[in-house]
């Protein structure tokens, strides 16, 4: 039927209880003795950018705790890397993958549909962010297939990523009305708990000359600025989102501060729990 050949949409994320917690926060593991499953399959789906639209295989890394690790159920990071959506690799980032090993959490870090043709141009719209969520929707359904196998906690999953995986962290966690996507494993839930981005934003704006000073940081020289066109999602922060962590840099040109200035004002005019962490000076915030 028509019915059954709509996408369908995303659910809605779960926040959790909050409350202060020392778990998850100290290291408990030594991460050098962590276990991975690297190139684990986990989707495919045709890449629209681009003259021919080639079907691609989407994989993943997935890390876990030392095998000392004898919890029933282990929290789950996903982790989606930067290159502004024209580059990186899952392979990325791999002092973060220790840091969250140490501290428990089991992370599966994922390539994903990136612009194959048109360069910076084809940034001038949500579109990338748009797939490469719908692909990371996809390995959010995989892990909750795995979980029993894994010993995942089905009902502690974070998303993060940095500079393009920030934003489609961001995109994951608060805009609302988009599709699950149709990468692979239907049937499973692609809900998350919590966000954390690093040079991460929710506006269509990247690239800039200047940054910016304080107070307002408001860059200039921006080669991407689309969000007199549709292209600032900041308002789709809403009451009783997740909550989630910002961590950026006030120099920052490729995502300007600007940005995560823009969520944490959003963030607490509507109630939603947040931390933004500034780091004076810094232009990319590195994990």
């Amino acid at each position: 039927s028509l019915h059954d050949a709509l996408p369908i949409s995303a659910p809605a994320n779960r926040p959790l209880p909050f409350q202060p917690a020392d778990c998850f926060v100290s290291p408990t593991f030594d991460a050098s003795a962590r276990e991975s499953m690297l190139d684990v399959e986990y989707g495919s789906a045709k890449n629209p950018f681009g003259l021919i639209h080639l079907k691609e295989t989407l994989k993943m890394d997935v890390h876990f705790p030392p095998a000392s690790d004898a919890r029933a159920r282990r929290p789950v990071m996903l982790w989606i890397h930067g290159g502004a959506f024209l580059g990186g690799d899952k392979k990325d980032d791999q002092q973060m993958f220790n840091t969250l090993v140490a501290r428990g959490y089991v992370v599966a870090s994922v390539n994903y549909r990136m612009v194959t043709a048109g360069g910076i141009a084809a940034l001038e719209s949500i579109k990338p962010a748009i797939v490469a969520a719908e692909d990371a929707r996809a390995a959010i359904r995989y892990l909750r297939m795995k979980a029993d196998e894994w010993r995942l906690d089905a009902d502690r999953f974070v998303v993060g990523g940095d500079s393009a995986g920030g934003i489609t962290a961001d995109f994951i966690g608060f805009t609302k009305n988009y599709n699950d996507g149709e990468s692979g494993n239907p049937g499973y839930d692609s809900a998350v708990n919590a966000v954390l981005h690093v040079s991460g934003g929710m506006q269509d704006l990247a690239f800039c000359i200047s940054g910016g000073k304080a107070p307002d940081y408001t860059p200039s020289g921006c080669v991407v600025n689309s969000i007199n066109r549709g292209g600032d999602l900041t308002d789709d922060i809403s009451v009783g989102d997740v909550p989630v962590a910002m961590l950026h840099g006030t120099a920052d040109t490729t995502v300007p501060y600007i940005s995560a200035m823009k969520m944490d004002a959003r963030a607490t005019e509507v109630g939603v729990n947040h931390d933004l962490i500034t780091i004076p000076e810094i232009g990319r915030a590195h994990v």
